[in-house]
């Protein structure tokens, strides 16, 4: 549980898109129970969209290695589907660049687990190449 700047309470979880390799921190407030009215028809449940899927995990280091597992699927997928799909695995290579090749090194996950079991409070900040 962590503290937001008006000292409310609120829970954090980061967040992994399927296939996507970026980690994103999502604040979420805890307010307390919730009135329903029984009169209200609801729509049955279904799936968003592949696209829209996403996982949340409460551990920054399991939310890296689950896109990297992800990623990895995902290029197997694009591997398995034939030629038809280079230029489809050669964009996903070009897009996630700084993840694939620098932050979801299994090296580095472990060297930001380290720095987060010394300190929980460590800002971690992705590798971005600047142009």
């Amino acid at each position: 549980m962590v503290y937001n700047i008006q000292g409310r309470a609120c829970f954090k979880y980061y967040k992994v898109m399927k296939y996507d390799t970026a980690a994103t921190v999502v604040y979420t407030h805890n307010f307390g129970a919730l009135k329903f009215e029984r009169t209200v028809i609801r729509p049955p449940f279904s799936l968003p969209p592949d696209q829209d899927m996403f996982y949340g995990y409460t551990s920054l280091v399991r939310a890296l290695d689950q896109a990297k597992k992800g990623a990895q699927t995902y290029i197997e997928k694009l591997i398995n589907a034939g030629e038809q799909s280079l230029p489809q695995l050669w964009q996903y290579r070009f897009n996630h660049y700084e993840d694939l090749c620098v932050n979801l090194l299994n090296d580095n996950i472990r060297r930001l687990d380290a720095k987060l079991k010394i300190d929980e409070n460590y800002h971690w900040v992705p590798y971005r190449i600047q142009l």
